[in-house]
């Protein structure tokens, strides 16, 4: 990655979490470890390594799929793929309608694209990436 790439991708990183922080009004890491204590927490990010796995493949998937379709290697297809379909789900997870938790989830989806390809589709790069914005 270049440096400009890497700075990118910090600010992304920093925007994630301070959204995280406006919408739940505390940041998510202590929000968890005050509502389920230490052990918990190191499952919970245990899950979310494993959950940053499976939403990366969405979007690696997705992202090879629409190059194929459209010819546009540019357009962060994967994280359109990854936003619609995590912001639907987003929407009805907590047994309800949410539409604030599905919007949320819908950017952070497009956001997820847009770092998989500042990584350059590299897969640890962008892994490491997603779980920074998605964990914290």
């Amino acid at each position: 990655m270049k440096l400009w790439q890497i700075i990118v991708a910090l600010f992304g990183i920093a925007i994630s979490v301070a959204a995280t922080y406006l919408v739940w009004s505390k940041f998510k890491v202590e929000m968890e470890y005050n509502y389920n204590g230490l052990l918990l927490l190191i499952f919970q990010h245990i899950y979310y390594m494993v959950e940053t796995i499976l939403l990366l493949l969405i979007i690696i998937f997705g992202q090879k799929a629409l190059e194929i379709w459209t010819k546009k290697r540019n357009v962060p297809w994967g994280g359109i793929i990854c936003g619609v379909t995590w912001g639907i789900a987003h929407v009805i997870s907590r047994g309800e309608v949410d539409i604030q938790l599905g919007l949320f989830a819908t950017v952070s989806g497009f956001l997820f694209g847009a770092a998989y390809l500042l990584a350059n589709r590299d897969f640890k790069k962008s892994w490491l990436i997603l779980y920074l914005m998605f964990a914290f």
